[in-house]
């Protein structure tokens, strides 16, 4: 008897499978970033030819966040070497008309606080209109005017030296001064169809009009969207076999890199209006491989696109409020050919005749001449 090595991925076979049933919900721990403790049930392989695999069957969750959060809710106004944080109010918006509307309000508030031009107020005429739903007739391109006291003096130069601008900016840390509240990414640009841009820049990101010397009107530069992110992202710890786009990991910067990493990501469940929910459409759609012998314990972390937590409402939601999730992962030993080669025993290699017959057995060493006599090593 003795062990033959396999073709590698020729040998897969699963040796033993079960199912996980995992809820947050226990108002203690926090709800969307939770770590499970096995204790006795650890996962464990048998063999050294063994590994893990974790299958994701299925995943449920309220969504119970407001599409416009702290993740995409900043603007930036600088006029006259100023800045000031234009903040959106953290809702759900049933069409663009009441973003636009919502985004002028918060931008004409900005304005007021510096005390600029006499005092603004937002024109009645904000695009998309009232009656453009999200499936009408619409290139979906905000538009507010609004209108000021006095002349607000705007020049053209104004706007492209940096003297006047509203952007969604990438670094705001890079911000003179820093604005606590201005956060990074510049996601409100994905959400205005604006351009997101870095500190130091001299432009901005909408079109501005200021022919009108009592109106300033502002245009965003691409169609609009109601909210910024379409999935939620669990993560996991043990770190599995997966790889991922660095733009899964980090928020938006000013370098342009977007390598292939390694990622902790474990699958990307679809948003929908009221619920967020996975039940898949094949065998191991979300899958993930460990080459570990054991686990005794799994942490499940939700996140944004770009690695950052979900949005909470209040400090408590994760933990005493109602933010949880509920989620089976298939648990499977595989056999196989793990670091290369995997062994098969109890292979009988079969003898035509007994060896004492088999007329290529050597029975000396050196091609089987006799070393009596030859010095040591010969």
């Amino acid at each position: 008897m003795t062990e033959t090595l396999m073709t590698p991925y020729s040998t897969e076979k699963i040796v033993e499978s079960y199912n996980m049933f995992l809820n947050t919900d226990d108002a203690t721990l926090d709800g969307q970033n939770y770590k499970f403790q096995f204790g006795n049930n650890s996962i464990m392989t048998r063999n050294k030819d063994q590994y893990i695999r974790l299958t994701l069957l299925n995943f449920n969750m309220y969504k119970n966040w407001t599409d416009v959060n702290n993740n995409n809710d900043t603007l930036v106004l600088k006029q006259g070497g100023v800045y000031s944080v234009v903040k959106l109010p953290n809702q759900n918006y049933a069409s663009l008309h009441d973003l636009a509307k919502s985004f002028g309000n918060a931008v004409v508030s900005a304005i007021n606080g510096l005390g600029l031009y006499g005092g603004v107020t937002l024109n009645t005429t904000v695009l998309p209109p009232a009656s453009a739903s999200i499936a009408g007739t619409s290139n979906n391109i905000l538009t507010i005017t609004i209108d000021t006291t006095n002349p607000h003096g705007i020049v053209a130069s104004d706007l492209t030296d940096g003297s006047w601008f509203l952007n969604t900016i990438i670094d705001t840390q890079n911000i003179p001064g820093g604005l606590l509240l201005a956060n990074p990414g510049a996601d409100a640009g994905l959400l205005l169809g604006a351009d997101r841009l870095p500190a130091t820049t001299l432009v901005n990101s909408f079109n501005v009009d200021i022919t009108n010397a009592n109106k300033i009107i502002i245009s965003s530069k691409y169609p609009a969207q109601r909210s910024t992110e379409p999935n939620v992202y669990m993560r996991i710890n043990p770190t599995p076999q997966i790889y991922a786009s660095e733009a899964f990991d980090t928020i938006l910067t000013t370098s342009g890199e977007n390598k292939l990493n390694p990622s902790n990501i474990l699958a990307e469940i679809k948003i929908d209006t009221e619920f967020v929910q996975y039940t898949p459409t094949s065998d191991k759609e979300f899958f993930c491989n460990m080459y570990q012998n054991s686990i005794n314990h799994l942490d499940i972390r939700l996140t944004d696109s770009r690695n950052r937590n979900l949005p909470l409402y209040s400090l408590g939601q994760a933990t005493t409020g109602n933010r949880y999730f509920t989620s089976t992962l298939r648990v499977d030993i595989v056999q196989d050919v793990a670091y290369g080669q995997a062994s098969a025993a109890g292979i009988q290699i079969p003898h035509k005749y007994p060896a004492r017959f088999d007329s290529n057995l050597l029975m000396k060493h050196k091609h089987g001449k006799s070393n009596y006599g030859n010095p040591a090593g010969y």
